[in-house]
């Protein structure tokens, strides 16, 4: 869904302290994209709240590397998946109504660009434990099973 008022959208939904699932930059599309779980405590333990923001016509795109020697983001791309351990967004402010800062913290870095549109996208998932390694997410709308470190494939 397009989202109308930017500045409305982060006011009512605020991506302090989630949990960074993915981002990429396509430097061709001039296309950011950034998939977190938020931390809502208003959902039973269970479920988990995905949501994906899609940023279109990026422009002054900088990444601002951490202090972490060990870890370095790729300036286009990260993956939870990939890396051991985790990764939480700080903070996300909008600096103007066209530009943006995502901050994941002095280890981390931090992410910034002007961009003139925004798409999201939200579900959420309920959690079922099979074994004690084993939890499989289900849509809590239609029931259909999705790949939490991928739910809302196809790209």
């Amino acid at each position: 869904m397009k989202i109308l008022s930017v500045k409305s959208f982060f006011e009512k939904v605020n991506f302090s302290e989630a949990l960074l699932m993915k981002c990429y930059y396509k430097e061709k599309q001039q296309k950011f994209v950034l998939e977190a779980i938020l931390v809502n405590f208003s959902l039973p333990k269970s479920h988990r709240e995905f949501h994906k923001l899609v940023f279109k016509n990026i422009n002054d795109y900088k990444l601002e590397k951490g202090a972490n020697k060990l870890f370095s983001l790729d300036p286009f791309s990260y993956k939870t998946l990939d890396y051991s351990g985790h990764i939480y967004i700080y903070t996300m402010k909008l600096i103007d109504l066209d530009k943006i800062e995502i901050y994941l913290g002095s280890s981390h870095g931090c992410f910034e660009f002007t961009f003139d549109s925004l798409f999201h996208s939200k579900r959420i998932g309920l959690g079922k434990s099979y074994t004690n390694e084993i939890t499989k997410y289900f849509d809590v709308k239609t029931g259909e099973e999705f790949d939490f470190y991928n739910p809302f494939l196809p790209e």
